[in-house]
């Protein structure tokens, strides 16, 4: 047993019903806490972990929460993996079994990243590759894309820290062509 609010009333049940045992008239919400199931990509799923903090905002309210768990296969269908958000719920009420939630996630800080910018990556077929610069000239090299924030893009394999790739230019590039490279200052350092 547990306390909370009464809804969805069976249709058919009303004020005078004779009602015998084990029959449905409803359910009881408790409302104490809210789950939210968020479904993410693997990349996503690889920066965070059990624990990790969440901030739930619904109903013009926000709640700090943690993540519960994660799925450790994918949906056959969708490629996701479901990520399960968990807070104690102090609006009571305000906040509604059912409702569309924006979901943050803090990803894992000790994880350090090479972000590139995404103008950077270039698609042929279903690869991704980027010019890198060695020795005065442009070197296609295959590259494994992450998480997308804003105009960077996180690069997972191929690609090490420090590495100048070309971000202008490239489009009459060719594997191995020499090229007068000048680096520019970037947030967080070189590009």
């Amino acid at each position: 047993p547990f306390s909370g609010y009464f809804a969805d009333i069976e249709n058919g049940i009303g004020v005078g019903n004779l009602l015998s045992e084990g029959l449905r008239i409803g359910k009881v919400v408790d409302l104490s806490a809210v789950k939210v199931d968020v479904f993410l990509g693997g990349n996503e799923v690889q920066s965070l972990s059990q624990g990790s903090k969440a901030v739930i905002k619904t109903a013009d309210r926000e709640i700090v929460g943690r993540v519960d768990s994660i799925a450790l296969t994918s949906d056959r269908n969708t490629g996701s993996f479901k990520v399960v958000v968990v807070a104690e719920n102090p609006y009571g009420s305000e906040i509604k079994s059912g409702f569309a939630a924006d979901v943050m996630i803090e990803l894992n800080a000790n994880k350090s990243v090479i972000l590139i910018p995404a103008s950077a990556v270039i698609e042929i077929g279903i690869d991704e590759w980027v010019y890198v610069i060695e020795d005065n000239k442009a070197k296609l090299r295959k590259v494994k894309t992450g998480t997308v924030s804003g105009n960077k893009v996180e690069i997972v394999n191929g690609l090490d820290a420090g590495e100048p790739v070309v971000t202008t230019g490239f489009k009459s590039l060719s594997d191995g062509a020499e090229v007068n490279a000048f680096f520019a200052e970037a947030e967080g350092g070189t590009e």
